[in-house]
């Protein structure tokens, strides 16, 4: 058996600073942990353990998941990990990975390098990853399962791989001595050449098969030759022969006597790079010469390939040589170099699969784009119908992950299929290039694309927020000069945090609420709104101030008005040229959507302007900020009618017995009979209501019908009392004073009542004949006062 001091010591031999970070006993337990899995490990087959740590269980705890991988040495363990670790979506905190010198006779550690292993040895590779937490034991069983598989992908890729070459050699040679007589002479000797590169180290196999070209009943399909599979598509003992239906956009050219087919596969490696695998077609013949089947290589092209010029790249390079004579530039031109450069920089797997003529067309717009920089897309469609290839050039400064997921969105949207892949190409010049493979649905054809919609959906997708503000200026302002100065102002006002949540139009609607609050004598301008992605009970509503907002102050209103707040996000806009302005974004939750929508016939647009009026008239001062406030949504009123039913519970306090909260929370429950309180005080005293003496007494009788049934629903006896005593079936005389504006009353609106207050049920033997009432918001304005008897008066 090994000694703990070796297998700790070569376990983390490459790793010091793990060893000063941690304790000693979990790194001895953690060593210890992938050794005993390693002692376990059936020869030939990966052993493989993901687990959350316990003290007891394990002798560490942590916070992470761990994953525990013990193969036989061979290459692309450790990317091929990381790669299904990713797709899971986990991040990686730390990774381990010794190769460790085992005996194979009882598994104990050697201290003995990995090159080194002699006989009775054997050299493994230990892989331990802390990737994030993994709570669920099946998520961790699907893991250990994934990683499973993957790993046997290595294996088989790894130990096929000296056949698959001998395979691509074979071909090479059968291609020299005998190419078919019906495939053009002149494709064959850069297909052996291709192909030779290929063999010499830039292209790493993962997969071989062959296949027979059949058709049954019309329908062209590709059938796989059982035994020929090796590596990643090696096949199951006895299993049969696979067929695939080809696409209509393959079998229309499947019989063409061509050889090599160079493109993408559907699936994504597993081993080595998690992208889209390169597919290498060379197409078999018949004696005759006929199309019969193909022999397909999957693997990956090596990043040697990817680096290399195009100038020396088979099959692209006389592509390239041919593109650049037929552009009439000198090769030592200002012009001529960049072309050269535009194709340097070209995508490899685009050179090698698109057409001459489209990389020639394609390659000389994008040179004309280095001179006028704009957003462009080149879209390319692959030959099986598979996949759309689309090369995007941007602006350099107008490239960000935002435009990138933009332009993402809008290929997909488009062609109505799934991005499979994307790189990205960023360098000192002036483009950006972005390469998109879209993955085209199986079920149905991909739709034609207009590339001039296309072209015009790009343009408007990746504008930038300050082209977007002078569109919008420009569309509602006609002088140009406003325009220029507007836009000079307020570009750079407004913060980066607001450009990432509203785009120029939102802006130029917040500029000119701006420069309506600066025109009038108010203090803040509300406005409300819903936002695309918010709940149905859910608004957004932005203050505009001159001044900063406390939330300690403005929390209660929105509570008050029987709201909850989601979100709060404030904007500061600064600038040399503008007044220092404020803009607050508010998330509301009501508890319910028909809060918002409207009730009692109201429209959203008439609900959301009484909601912005009762909020101005608290923030003002001419209102007060009280539980009644939140009748404006669910009763269906505004804020002056509000200060009736106000006045009317400040009255039954008096009165009564009943706490004034208490006397607020009967009509708040029952916003249905508060509603036709208000319609019955107008019934009674609105001197503007078009009815005579008869027409009024009768819609009285009516009102007070239905507040009687309405309060049959009332279960609350206390409730009950409190709204039986504010309908009072006698009354004098009550109006609403002057409104805001106008003599006195500018500095808020009064309500003045007289009533035969023992007409008012609840208000006892001792009120006096007659009570007089004047309400007034508390704010900076004076007391009300209520007279019982002449020459007496009360604070109400």
């Amino acid at each position: 058996m090994s000694s703990p001091d070796t297998l700790i010591d070569r376990f983390y031999h490459h790793a010091p600073d793990a060893t000063a970070t941690r304790a000693p006993e979990q790194l001895a337990a953690a060593a210890r942990s992938v050794a005993a899995l390693s002692a376990g490990r059936t020869p030939g087959e990966a052993a493989v353990r993901v687990f959350n740590p316990s003290a007891d269980g394990d002798g560490w705890s942590s916070r992470h998941t761990f994953v525990e991988v013990v193969n036989d040495d061979m290459p692309f363990l450790v990317d091929s990990v990381l790669g299904e670790v990713a797709r899971h979506g986990l991040g990686v905190h730390q990774l381990f990975h010794p190769q460790m010198v085992v005996a194979e006779e009882d598994g104990s550690v050697l201290d003995v390098d990995h090159r080194q292993a002699g006989p009775g040895q054997r050299a493994e590779s230990w892989i331990l990853v802390e990737v994030d937490r993994v709570p669920e034991e099946d998520e961790r069983t699907s893991l250990e399962e994934d990683l499973r598989r993957v790993l046997a992908d290595v294996r088989r890729a790894y130990e096929d791989w000296g056949a698959m070459r001998q395979r691509a050699r074979a071909i090479i040679a059968e291609l020299e001595i005998s190419p078919p007589g019906t495939v053009d002479k002149d494709s064959v000797r850069p297909t052996v050449d291709f192909l030779s590169w290929l063999d010499d180290h830039h292209f790493t196999y993962l997969g071989y098969r062959a296949y027979d070209l059949v058709e049954e009943e019309g329908t062209a399909y590709l059938r796989s030759v059982p035994g020929s599979g090796l590596g990643i598509l090696r096949d199951r003992p006895g299993a049969e022969a696979t067929m695939s239906e080809l696409r209509p956009e393959a079998a229309a050219t499947a019989r063409e006597p061509r050889l090599l087919t160079i493109t993408k596969a559907n699936t994504r490696a597993t081993v080595h790079r998690t992208v889209p695998l390169d597919y290498i077609g060379i197409r078999r013949f018949d004696d005759q010469g006929r199309v019969v089947g193909e022999q397909r290589f999957l693997g990956l092209f090596t990043q040697t390939a990817y680096a290399e010029s195009t100038t020396r790249l088979p099959i692209a390079a006389p592509k390239v040589k041919r593109i650049l004579e037929a552009s009439g530039y000198a090769p030592d031109s200002h012009s001529g170099k960049d072309l050269l450069g535009v194709l340097e920089g070209y995508p490899r797997d685009e050179l090698f699969q698109a057409p001459e003529d489209y990389l020639r067309e394609t390659s000389e717009d994008v040179l004309r784009l280095l001179e006028r920089p704009e957003a462009k897309a080149y879209v390319r469609r692959d030959e099986f119908g598979r996949f759309v290839s689309a090369l995007v050039f941007l602006p350099r400064d107008r490239y960000n992950t935002a435009n990138r997921l933009k332009v993402q969105r809008l290929l997909e949207d488009a062609f109505g299929g799934e991005m499979s892949d994307y790189a990205t190409r960023v360098g000192d010049g002036p483009l950006a290039q972005l390469h998109f493979m879209i993955r085209l649905p199986k079920d149905r054809p991909a739709p034609e694309v207009d590339p001039d919609d296309l072209q015009c959906r790009l343009v408007a997708a990746t504008r930038t927020w300050t082209e977007t503000l002078t569109d919008a200026v420009t569309e509602n302002v006609d002088d140009e000069n406003v325009v220029g100065d507007l836009v000079a102002h307020y570009a750079g006002a407004f913060p980066e945090a607001y450009k990432e949540d509203f785009d120029g139009r939102a802006a130029y609607f917040d500029i000119a609420r701006l420069a309506e609050l600066a025109d009038s004598s108010a203090s803040v301008r509300p406005h409300l709104y819903r936002a695309e992605d918010d709940d149905p009970q859910e608004r957004r509503m932005k203050v505009y101030r001159t001044e900063e907002m406390s939330l300690t102050d403005v929390l209660p209103v929105f509570a008050d008005l029987g709201l909850e707040v989601t979100v709060q996000r404030p904007y500061v806009l600064e600038g040399a040229k503008i007044t220092t302005s404020y803009i607050y974004d508010f998330g509301l939750r009501a508890p319910g959507e028909d809060v918002w929508t409207g009730r009692d016939g109201r429209t959203e647009e008439e609900v959301a302007e009484a909601f912005e009026d009762a909020f101005t008239a608290v923030w003002s001062g001419a209102a007060e900020s009280d539980q009644l406030n939140s009748l404006v949504l669910t009763a269906g009123l505004d804020w002056r009618r509000v200060v009736i039913l106000r006045t009317l519970v400040r009255y039954l306090r008096q009165v009564g017995t009943f706490s004034l909260g208490y006397v607020e929370e009967a009509l708040v429950a029952n916003p249905s009979v508060a509603g036709l309180l208000i319609d019955l005080f107008a019934a009674r005293f609105d001197p503007d209501a078009d009815l005579d003496e008869e027409a009024r007494a009768a819609r009285v009788e009516e009102l007070g019908q239905e507040i009687v049934s309405e309060l049959d629903d009332v279960s609350s006896l206390d409730q009950d009392r409190i709204l039986s005593a504010g309908v009072g079936r006698r009354g004098g005389r009550a109006h609403q004073l002057l409104p805001a504006g106008r003599g006195r009353a500018a500095q808020g609106p009064r309500l003045g009542q007289a009533a035969a207050a023992r007409a008012v049920p609840a208000a006892g033997a001792a009120a006096g004949v007659r009570d007089l009432g004047v309400r007034a918001p508390r704010r900076g304005l004076a007391p009300a006062v209520r007279c019982r008897r002449p020459r007496r008066a009360a604070v109400v």
